[in-house]
């Protein structure tokens, strides 16, 4: 109620307990007993000061707000409009009801040096914002069948809308179009509406659905259209383009000078942040790449996973039993013929390539492969027609180690039983043996692309040693004094509709150190997110013990626990785990806690990078760490060479941030080593934006809880006959 009766003439926050009220005028009324704060004490105090100026400040320029934490807003002058910049003037007046905007964010943040006091900025970001502003009843009357649409209606507020709310805010996504009855919709997969009117409901503003929208206008040559606009949209939020817009927003802001943020309190905007190398706050340092290992002496080594097994084969190598594997291939007799093509560079490799040359033979040292075929005629229901031949593959002749199963692309939209690849892998699964997936399109492709090739059977290669059961390559680890286990907990929302029928899966993997070397070592099945605390420590007390007596540890040792985590850990949660180690072990013990975050608003820009082949100018290489304050840092995770089109806009770092109940606290080393974890992946050569702790989590999430939606999947396998098999790669 404070915030409602005196939001005209107080900032009120709280702050160490107490409610914060703080007049903006000279003349606002007392609220409470008066009291001195100093800035250093009260920094999020600030921020919520500086929010609230700057919510002023472009209120007073006639700007609404998408969002007032933090404050964001769209320019929609005349020129700013780039979608009718990229029809061209000659067709702005047909796509007068579709627009995409710039949008912009100017949030208040605050960093918190290792020494001295907080250091306070505004983080300025720019993106796009889609708009079609045309009802569903109006896009009908030229041409559209919205079936199959998703679509929005108006919100249902209670409480008055606040003027100064962007009125595109307005709408939510209500549910999805399966009939049209005149000017009906009768809806599906909406969990509030059966039916709206077609004159209420608009459909979600999006690139897909702009493109309908141009077709339906007559708008000639969309391709191009589209092309334009994908370029124009880059020139704002590619890194480049975002540095040059922060420049901008920046100039204006300083020109404002003094800011008044309350009675006899201002701020006024400086230079912009640049980062120089060190080890405090806003600084900066790059880590080495990582070193792969690929023999138990560690004696044979390499910077790069994929060169390192041309050189030297498979870490386990001597110890790999598999060397003559029999392999299924689950396909439709139509593509056969191509897949044996496939099969046969897969096996022997493609000379004169750049990757692959040797082929999966002879790359992992093994003695030959199998293959046999089950080919079939597609019955009306594909998933069925699948289900048949892997079980004849199974009910005859010597049971495959590996299956191949070949689908199509437009299978991965399908669910549960009608899933093809689910299916056949809940079958193979089911009795012990890993599957591999190809789609038809990747076999198939355009000439242009047949370059791509040998890098994709090379990655096919990599994840089918590994789901044998093989180990390609390890990891060197830093040598300590510490022996560490890294817990990786990673989610998944499996969902039957994108508005309804949402699970939360969690799945837990292991990666360990030993003899110099990280090593995975478990990874769990899949539990609903109610009870993933439960399945934590139930991992944890099996691996704790298993790897003690692996590693023959001594009473008095040091153990390092690291958990690497999808979302922030509550301290009731954070305390669990402690009782329960000290239940177990008898060592001296060290806790980490790890939040890793995609879902964040910070950029990191390398004025000094020049790109590569045309992408990522400005973006910064892999390895760079900022630290935020002795808790939160920044990591670069994707570099110009991990950007897959010269169009994708500036990559997000990863936001580590350690929990306050963590022992173990040197920030840098653990975001060292989520930056190894990054490359350790054995789904492909090509390192990921997330550690592998995290990476596979997820991956096993995901497919343990679509397989659930299958009849008569087992995931009993998973501890017994596919336990050394990394069956989700």
């Amino acid at each position: 109620m404070l915030r409602t009766d005196y939001s005209a003439t107080h900032v009120i926050q709280y702050h160490e307990n107490n409610i914060v009220c703080i007049p903006l005028t000279a003349d606002a009324p007392l609220l409470g007993k008066p009291n001195t704060v100093k800035v250093s004490n009260a920094p999020y105090v600030v921020c919520k000061l500086m929010r609230e100026a700057i919510l002023r400040l472009l209120e007073e320029l006639g700007f609404t707000f998408t969002d007032f934490d933090p404050p964001s807003f769209i320019s929609r002058s005349p020129n700013s409009d780039m979608l009718a910049r990229a029809v061209g003037a000659a067709n702005a007046a047909k796509v007068k009801h579709a627009h995409v905007y710039p949008r912009y964010m100017l949030a208040p943040k605050v960093l918190f040096p290792f020494t001295g006091p907080p250091l306070f900025g505004i983080q300025i970001d720019t993106g796009s914002r889609y708009e079609l502003d045309c009802s569903v009843a109006q896009l009908m009357k030229l041409g559209l069948d919205p079936t199959g649409f998703y679509v929005r209606t108006s919100r249902q507020n209670s409480h008055p809308i606040n003027p100064c709310r962007d009125p595109s805010t307005s709408l939510r996504l209500v549910g999805c179009v399966r009939q049209v009855l005149n000017n009906r919709l009768l809806l599906e997969d909406s969990p509030e509406l059966a039916e709206l009117q077609a004159d209420q409901a608009w459909l979600e503003a999006n690139l897909q659905n702009i493109e309908t929208y141009l077709h339906l206008v007559d708008v000639a040559d969309v391709n191009s259209v589209l092309e334009r606009l994908k370029r124009i949209i880059f020139s704002t939020v590619g890194a480049q383009g975002r540095l040059e817009q922060f420049n901008k927003q920046a100039a204006w802001l300083q020109k404002k000078g003094n800011i008044p943020l309350a009675v006899g309190f201002f701020c006024k905007v400086g230079d912009s942040v640049v980062p120089h190398s060190g080890i405090d706050a806003a600084t900066y340092r790059q880590f080495p790449p990582p070193e792969f290992v690929f023999n138990p002496a560690s004696s044979k080594t390499h910077r790069l996973s994929n060169r390192g097994l041309e050189d030297f084969g498979p870490f386990d190598n001597e110890i790999f039993l598999t060397k003559r594997p029999n392999i299924a291939v689950v396909t439709p007799k139509a593509y056969q013929g191509d897949v044996e093509i496939f099969l046969r560079k897969f096996m022997d490799g493609i000379p004169k390539a750049s990757v692959f040359t040797r082929g999966f033979v002879r790359q992992y040292l093994l003695n030959g492969c199998k293959f046999a075929f089950a080919a079939f005629e597609p019955e009306l229901h594909e998933a069925s027609s699948y289900r048949k031949a892997c079980l004849r593959v199974l009910q005859t002749g010597t049971k495959p180690d590996l299956a191949f199963v070949i689908i199509q692309e437009q299978h991965k939209e399908l669910q549960g039983d009608e899933d093809p690849y689910l299916v056949s892998k809940s079958v193979f699964m089911s009795q012990g043996v890993p599957v591999q997936e190809i789609e038809i399109e990747t076999i198939r492709v355009s000439p242009y692309l047949e370059a791509g090739i040998p890098y994709t059977l090379n990655n096919i290669g990599l994840a089918c040693y590994a789901k044998l059961g093989g180990i390609p390559f390890v990891m060197a680890a830093i040598h300590g004094l510490a022996q560490e286990l890294v817990i990786g907990i990673g989610s998944a929302k499996i969902r039957t509709g994108r508005l309804s029928g949402e699970e939360r899966i969690v799945g837990i993997t292991t990666v360990f150190s030993a003899d110099g070397n990280y090593l995975l070592y478990n990874s769990s099945r899949e539990v609903n997110y109610d009870d993933y605390q439960d399945e934590l420590l139930a991992s944890l007390r099996i691996v704790i013990e298993q790897i003690q007596r692996r590693n023959a540890w001594q009473a008095g040792d040091t153990i390092r626990l690291i958990f690497h985590v999808f979302k922030p850990l509550k301290d009731v949660e954070v305390q669990a785990v402690k009782r329960l180690v000290a239940q177990l072990i008898d060592f001296k013990v060290e806790f980490a806690f790890l939040h890793i975050s995609e879902d964040h608003d910070w950029v990191l820009f390398d004025r000094n990078s020049p790109g590569l082949n045309g992408k990522g100018k400005y973006v910064p290489d892999r390895g760079y760490a900022v630290p935020l304050s002795r808790s939160d840092i920044l990591l670069s995770v994707t570099g110009p060479r991990e950007l897959k089109t010269p169009l994708q806009g500036a990559p997000h770092p990863l936001l580590l941030r350690l929990h306050r109940a963590s022992t173990f606290q040197d920030l840098e080393y653990l975001a060292g080593q989520v930056f190894r974890f990054t490359a350790l992946s054995w789904h492909s050569f090509l390192p990921s934006n997330k550690p592998v702790t995290i990476l596979y989590s997820d991956r096993i999430a995901t497919l343990l809880g679509k397989l659930r939606r299958v009849k008569n999947w087992n995931p009993d396998t998973l501890a017994t006959s596919l336990r050394s098999s990394r069956w989700f790669l």
